[in-house]
């Protein structure tokens, strides 16, 4: 093997382990776009679940409208077509709401969907009060 096969093994190495790290990143932003949450919101979440767990709640994310129901958000569509005209070609659709105010999921409205197994006997809330009251201390507030 000569420095030109070297050469294209190492290309194909890097070619391979990128391609694995891009499929997780694929697969992360996946996820997050299933579960209704950004990066930042997903750190959040964890800290909230750990308080409401603390005081005997059950936390749920108010973005979360299930798997389906989130990517056809993230990708502004209700049908088959719209995915197709919107998505698949080329598309100048405006974006549905204004960007800083988002709809919520309607917890105590779907309270069956949120008690399910072990759980049926916990009341769940999606912020309680002054769960992120010391989360929020050192971070500025932006309002618009």
């Amino acid at each position: 093997m000569g420095t030109l096969g070297f050469i294209t093994n190492l290309i194909f190495i890097a070619a391979l382990i990128i391609s694995f790290m891009l499929i997780g990143l694929i697969w992360w932003h996946g996820r997050m776009i299933g579960c209704g949450v950004t990066s930042v919101e997903r750190l959040r979440n964890q800290h909230y679940a750990q308080k409401c767990a603390k005081r005997g709640y059950v936390f749920v994310n108010p973005y979360d409208f299930g798997l389906l129901e989130n990517w056809k958000r993230f990708f502004n569509v209700r049908t088959i077509g719209e995915f197709i005209q919107r998505v698949l070609l080329p598309s100048t659709h405006k974006p549905k709401g204004n960007g800083i105010i988002w709809s919520l999921y309607n917890v105590h409205m779907n309270l069956r969907l949120n008690r399910l197994g072990p759980r049926l006997s916990i009341r769940p809330i999606a912020f309680p009060p002054d769960a992120g009251l010391d989360f929020y201390a050192n971070y500025p507030i932006n309002s618009y």
